[in-house]
């Protein structure tokens, strides 16, 4: 699934390319937005995979300035939307994931 940059408009909702206009965990696998996270400016992804709780819904997100348990931080490559990310990405726990990110595709392990 390849990766596509949307930004947030003035109602807090982020226009698609096919006109809908939706929250963020409504926004399909491979949005990516800019986001000021951990003091930074960095990118916020949609992954695959989510969890629901009655009648909410919660997306996975990772964050590329996140930082990987007891190493430090992803490296992160690339001009956005075309991102390579090592090592891989795992979102642990019900409705998690475990995968990649290269050149800008969302790949599962």
């Amino acid at each position: 699934m390849p990766l596509f940059i949307v930004q947030r408009d003035s109602e807090g909702l982020f226009p698609l390319p096919d006109g809908q206009r939706v929250g963020t965990h409504d926004l399909p696998v491979g949005a990516m937005w800019r986001c000021d996270c951990h003091g930074e400016l960095g990118w916020l992804i949609r992954l695959p995979g989510g969890r629901t709780y009655g009648e909410h819904h919660f997306a996975n997100m990772w964050c590329t300035l996140a930082e990987v348990p007891a190493s430090g931080r992803w490296n992160v490559s690339g001009d956005a939307p075309k991102l390579t990310v090592t090592p891989s990405i795992q979102i642990m726990g019900e409705g998690g994931w475990h995968g990649f990110i290269t050149n800008g595709e969302i790949v599962g392990a």
